[in-house]
């Protein structure tokens, strides 16, 4: 499987590469800056915006999976009203959209709310009331996210999570709604793991499960 890999610089999106390339697959990293993937194992390497649309296109016309691990924003500040990753976003599924056999998986948080599987729980609460409180530019930048994806006719999977600070993968990862005990915390590897594993299995279409360590 080919898989293209925004982001493929940052801390997950390095995780994700790593995955990918040891699960045998071909991988096309993708980072802003120049030089910032000189010390990666994909086999293709590339450097541009999400936000030019030929950029892009020529970047996903051969994949069979699109992978962003671009974080949203921790600005504080609430004159901010930029939203870059969620614009990126708008390119990626409308460019995505000429091709309806690619899947599109995403990082992202529980302020995103999946409106068909979530129940009310803490881990699915306490972040949209944080995030308003705390991190409004990327509060805004989710609201805005949901909101392309709910409109967009590409396949995609949000992976949720939290707090990806974990060095440990503990004994391995599991997935919530909501709907079960889950913990604040989780390993950018499992993260990872999570991401490449869905890309094949494709067992969470149009779904955000919260992924956090067992």
């Amino acid at each position: 499987m080919k898989l293209t890999v925004f982001g493929a610089n940052g801390a997950i999106g390095q995780a994700v590469v790593r995955e990918a390339v040891k699960a045998g697959h071909e991988v096309i990293a993708v980072a802003r800056r120049q030089g910032t993937l000189d010390k990666s194992p994909a086999q293709h390497k590339a450097y541009g915006l999400m936000t030019d649309a030929n950029f892009v296109r020529q970047q996903v016309v051969n994949s069979d999976v699109v992978i962003s691990a671009v974080g949203p924003s921790l600005n504080s500040k609430r004159q901010d009203k930029t939203t870059p990753v969620a614009d990126g976003l708008a390119v990626l599924v409308a460019v995505m959209e000429e091709w309806q056999s690619k899947r599109l998986i995403i990082n992202g948080t529980p302020t995103l709310a999946d409106r068909h599987r979530d129940k009310n729980s803490l881990v699915t609460l306490v972040p949209k009331v944080m995030a308003r409180l705390f991190l409004p530019a990327g509060y805004r930048e989710m609201k805005k996210m949901q909101a392309i994806l709910e409109q967009t006719s590409v396949d995609w999977t949000v992976v949720r999570f939290l707090n990806p600070n974990l060095k440990s993968d503990g004994v391995g990862y599991t997935y919530a709604f909501g709907d079960s005990k889950a913990k604040f915390s989780v390993s950018r590897q499992n993260i990872a793991k999570f991401m490449v594993y869905d890309s094949y299995k494709s067992q969470f279409s149009r779904e955000m499960p919260i992924v956090f360590n067992r």
